[in-house]
């Protein structure tokens, strides 16, 4: 489930491949919801084609979702003709990542230049305010979801308690920890009467405006080349620095999030493209992992 980016990170790391297809392709039926209006189930694989056919499985309209789209099944393609094709570098996000990181953006931007796709580096200001909209939209559905888990029918149950009231906040305090505790308070905060209008309300205006630069940007371009993460490895941290620290890494990866576009990790590099772009996100990889080989 690709809530807040942390599949395709690990994905990098691990350098393998997985996909956060379109918003509504995948039924979220069944799952523990957190962000309802921007989680979407994913698939890993070892490669592009493995993506292939995992999405050609699980895709497709589901009565019992309501965020489901209406479309019966999706076919994928990974070998589409990308020759012609234009990919754009946004620099804001490649100068924040690490030497490696850069490295590996270039060597795929280079790859897909020798099969004729036109490879560009520009500049791009919706970003940095997609993620902080994004963890806002996030926090404020994650704490309302999270809520059931009461100790009463869902979650862990504290043993020691001698009212209601005691169950409630017992089972909370030992069952959640210090990233999960925070998100619930900083949800609530943006959710307040005197924080609404201007946190949450202002949020979703961003979304549109995000959603609207993005499209035109994708008249523009192809696909989108960024990295997932901004290094190749990281040294363990303490759990009391883990609110900052999942901030700095979202900026990569909350546009897709936020407004339910296709994002594909690859060769440890993130394309992501326009609504229902996955086959040509996947070619492009594809034609990448070919030249590896």
């Amino acid at each position: 489930m690709d809530v807040n980016g942390a599949p395709r990170r690990a994905a990098a790391l691990a350098n393998v491949d997985f996909l956060k297809p379109t918003y509504g392709t995948v039924s979220r039926y069944g799952i523990i919801s957190t962000a309802a209006s921007g989680e979407q189930v994913g698939v890993y694989a070892p490669d592009t084609q493995g993506v292939k056919e995992l999405m050609g499985v699980i895709a497709g309209h589901d009565d019992k979702d309501g965020t489901s789209l209406r479309t019966q099944t999706y076919e994928y393609h990974t070998d589409e003709d990308i020759a012609g094709k234009r990919v754009c570098i946004v620099k804001e996000l490649l100068e924040i990542a690490d030497a490696d990181t850069q490295e590996n953006v270039r060597a795929f931007a280079k790859k897909l230049t020798d099969k004729g796709v036109t490879v560009e580096e520009i500049s791009c200001d919706f970003f940095e305010m997609a993620n902080t909209a994004w963890q806002i939209l996030m926090s404020a559905e994650t704490c309302n979801n999270i809520s059931r888990f009461d100790g009463v029918k869902y979650g862990r149950r504290a043993e020691n308690y001698k009212n209601i009231d005691e169950l409630y906040v017992n089972s909370r305090t030992e069952g959640f920890n210090f990233l999960t505790k925070a998100v619930i308070l900083y949800g609530s905060d943006v959710l307040s009467k005197n924080r609404y209008k201007d946190c949450y309300d202002k949020s979703l205006r961003i979304r549109r405006v995000v959603a609207e630069k993005f499209a035109a940007l994708m008249k523009e371009y192809d696909a989108v080349l960024t990295p997932a993460c901004s290094k190749t490895s990281y040294e363990r941290y303490d759990i009391y620095a883990a609110f900052e620290k999942v901030y700095e890494e979202s900026i990569f990866t909350s546009v897709a999030n936020l407004i339910g576009i296709p994002a594909l990790v690859s060769r440890k590099v993130q394309l992501m493209g326009g609504h229902f772009s996955e086959s040509i996100l996947l070619s492009m990889a594809g034609a990448v992992e070919k030249e590896g080989e």
